[in-house]
């Protein structure tokens, strides 16, 4: 599943910033050296108050990175695994949220075409109100949910990630969801 158009693309960033709060968007671009390039990340909510603007939607359009949500954990898997593989990590680890009353309301295991990310979204952390909150109780449930192969070092939410649905940057193929109900989120914008 990827965007279908332009305004897809828009109005899903848009209900994840109303739904979740605001994040930064990125542009990274790979050029034929293997220079990367990579624009300065930009509030999401900045750039759509200035949607009308032909930099702030071209910027919005090309995006192709974000940092976490406020109410997100994501884990990347980071090792070369089978998609089944893949998922029985995912479906312990969703297991081990649910034991410990961390209910996840979305949730998805995503691949970009090298590798699979798990993305959570609990509502609890959204009622955190600063950054530095949300970021010390992500380090505290990842440590709880220790799973061998999964890097979590993605408890920032300065971290950037590749956007789901979106082309990877580097590898060319659409970060696509595998398992979960994160689709359910993009199937709410679409047309």
């Amino acid at each position: 599943m990827t965007f279908k158009n332009e305004n897809e693309k828009i109005a899903y960033l848009q209900l994840l910033c109303n739904s979740f709060g605001d994040f930064k968007i990125q542009i990274l671009k790979q050029k034929n050296n293997d220079k990367i390039e990579a624009s300065k990340p930009k509030s999401f909510l900045e750039l759509w108050q200035n949607i009308n603007n032909k930099y702030a939607r071209n910027f919005i359009k090309e995006a192709n990175q974000r940092t976490l949500l406020p109410p997100e954990i994501v884990c990347d898997i980071d090792r070369k695994i089978s998609e089944e593989e893949a998922i029985k990590i995912f479906l312990n680890v969703e297991s081990k949220l649910c034991t410990l009353q961390l209910f996840p309301k979305y949730t998805g295991l995503f691949y970009n075409g090298n590798s699979y990310h798990i993305h959570f979204i609990i509502p609890m952390l959204g009622f955190l109100s600063t950054p530095e909150e949300r970021n010390y109780l992500r380090e505290r449930i990842l440590l709880m949910l220790r799973e061998k192969g999964i890097d979590y070092m993605l408890s920032n939410e300065k971290h950037n990630i590749a956007l789901e649905f979106e082309t990877h940057w580097k590898y060319g193929k659409p970060k696509e969801l595998v398992a979960g109900n994160w689709c359910d989120l993009l199937e709410k914008v679409r047309i």
